[in-house]
């Protein structure tokens, strides 16, 4: 007798909930199985709805087409969500599903196929979920843009992202319920640093948000000096604004006080950054003429509240005397090159020219020892270090709110980053501040940015302790990073110095700026050839040749000194 294959097909719409795994090829039904159930076909489970959000569901006795939207899209009333089929007026034809409101699509029904019975196939009619929009993140010093009532429909924008807004100007327009526009106006000078993208023409404010932010303004812009005409003001790093000393638009003097900063003091173990014992300090003038201030308030961190260290400018007198003179030196200059040009004989023009040109391939002809050449191919340079790769939303290339990671390979440690709350070891690390000598400021990681991975490793999901541990293992293997000295001579000249170990075989007086006054014999100051009577002028990244604040100098010091590799030697307590 001959075998009659036979295919076993679903007798409904559904999901496969479980079948009969233990059966094997040439198993006969009959002896292994007590009933002939070879399957189970059941429903779709329901999509789950929350506060706020609200279901989408057809009518019974349709069946699915396709879905013309995705997860994480935003819909309106007339959006089509999906395409379903029935019998309507007699008449069987396609119908289109949308949603009673707008808002941003939650859950759908990923497992429904073309065709199926939405009856058969599903527990509910409920096709997609239609949420509201995710608030927007305020930062420090920023500044939310806010309706003053959900009661109303959203008109037009009037800024784009990245826009640079005066206190004042407008943000956007929208109708409240008694059909009057009102505008919405920036709280403050800034960058807009965000805003709801989605929002449309006519969509309702209490359907698609959750809160009464639109937008929200960020961190003034870096102020853009003319040469020769302005010059900066510049706060120290890590300063606290606490009050201007002068108007906006005041005569000062080169050396004035103009503003008063709270310097923190820094804790080198964790990195953070106390205002238990903050000392307060003066801005000073830097030029004679009248000053432009920026919009501060008291108690804003300067570098959260302004993209730069510049707070205020100083507009000089414009110097008539010396302009007329530089116009009178490039016209001569000019006069001298064209008769130059005049008297100069012309050089011979050749038809044939030569020129040697690398190979397009990367295979090169090497001579060898008995003539005869060899082919060497070059390949290509793997990097070296430990893979870092830091995420962030922007980019000067392109516009709109996009994500960029960017790698980094790091063969140096401590990174000498900062991170955002550290206190409370949250994760993803977000780079807040950097170190004096920041090994990752050198490479080029930017404030702001995130690391999402290690060594091609995602940890977007990993808390703060595993992120660490990781960091340190990686790193492990690696020198230290070097710190980095100037120091300036008697005769006005300045010298680098580069430094592997502690302690530094240092003894300087206990006054600012620091001179030196003992260098200890065999130590890494020694054999970088530091002189007695040298001034430190700068530390790492941070210039310290106009601090007369000895504590602050000697804390930059020992924040540089403190990742570097312990030395044999020691020295009195005096010696960094």
């Amino acid at each position: 007798s001959r075998d009659v294959w036979h295919q076993i097909t679903a007798t409904k719409d559904g999901i496969l909930v479980s079948r009969q795994e233990g059966l094997k090829w040439g198993m006969k039904l009959d002896e292994v199985m007590m009933d002939r159930t070879l399957a189970v076909i059941g429903k779709l489970p329901p999509l789950n709805v929350g506060s706020g959000e609200t279901a989408t569901c057809v009518k019974p006795g349709r069946r699915f087409i396709a879905y013309k939207v995705e997860k994480g899209d935003f819909v309106t009333k007339g959006t089509i969500i999906a395409i379903v089929a029935g019998v309507v007026q007699d008449e069987y034809r396609e119908q289109y599903v949308r949603p009673i409101r707008a808002g941003i699509v939650r859950e759908m029904q990923k497992d429904l196929r073309r065709n199926m019975s939405i009856d058969d196939a599903m527990k509910d009619l409920n096709i997609a979920t239609i949420g509201k929009l995710d608030p927007l993140d305020v930062g420090l010093e920023w500044k939310p843009v806010e309706v003053p009532f959900l009661t109303a429909e959203f008109v037009e924008w009037r800024v784009r992202t990245n826009d640079v807004v005066n206190k004042g100007d407008p943000i956007a327009v929208i109708l409240d319920a008694s059909g009057k526009h009102e505008v919405l106006k920036s709280p403050k000078k800034g960058r807009i640093e965000s805003r709801q993208d989605q929002l449309t023409k006519g969509c309702n404010l209490a359907d698609v948000l959750q809160d009464k932010t639109v937008a929200v303004v960020g961190r003034l812009p870096a102020v853009q000096t003319l040469p020769f005409v302005q010059t900066p003001v510049e706060a120290p790093q890590g300063a606290i604004f606490q009050g201007w000393l002068v108007a906006d638009g005041e005569q000062v003097s080169r050396g004035q006080p103009v503003a008063q900063v709270l310097m923190p003091d820094r804790r080198l173990k964790d990195d953070m950054i106390s205002l238990a014992q903050a000392s307060a300090e003066n801005v000073v003038a830097t030029d004679d003429g009248s000053i432009n201030l920026q919009p501060l308030e008291p108690g804003m961190r300067i570098e959260d509240a302004i993209e730069g260290p510049t707070i205020a400018t100083v507009n000089k007198s414009v110097p008539y005397m010396q302009i007329f003179a530089v116009l009178v030196c490039v016209v001569l200059w000019f006069c001298f090159f064209c008769l130059l040009k005049i008297m100069r004989k012309p050089k011979p023009v050749y038809s044939h020219l030569i020129f040697d040109v690398l190979p397009e391939k990367s295979d090169i002809e090497m001579p060898v020892q008995d003539g005869v050449p060899e082919k060497m191919t070059v390949q290509p340079q793997v990097p070296h270090g430990l893979q870092l790769d830091f995420e962030d939303d922007h980019n000067p290339h392109h516009g709109g709110d996009h994500l960029y990671v960017r790698t980094y390979y790091a063969v140096h440690r401590p990174l000498g980053i900062i991170p955002h709350d550290a206190e409370q070891r949250q994760s993803p690390i977000t780079v807040a501040r950097f170190t004096i000598n920041s090994y990752a400021k050198y490479l080029g990681v930017r404030l702001h940015s995130r690391l999402v991975a290690i060594n091609g490793q995602s940890v977007r999901d990993e808390d703060y302790d595993t992120i660490d541990a990781m960091l340190e293992r990686g790193l492990a293997e690696y020198e230290p990073w070097p710190l980095r000295i100037h120091f300036q001579c008697p005769d006005g000249r300045i010298e680098p110095r580069k430094f592997d170990e502690q302690p530094l075989g240092l003894e300087f007086t206990n006054q600012a700026p620091i001179k030196v006054s003992k260098v200890f014999k065999d130590s890494p100051a020694e054999q970088e050839n530091v002189k007695v009577g040298w001034y430190i002028v700068q530390v790492g990244d941070m210039e310290v040749r106009r601090i007369t604040n000895f504590k602050r100098v000697v804390g930059y010091l020992q924040e540089g000194v403190y990742p570097l590799a312990q030395g044999s030697k020691e020295y009195p307590l005096t010696v960094c």
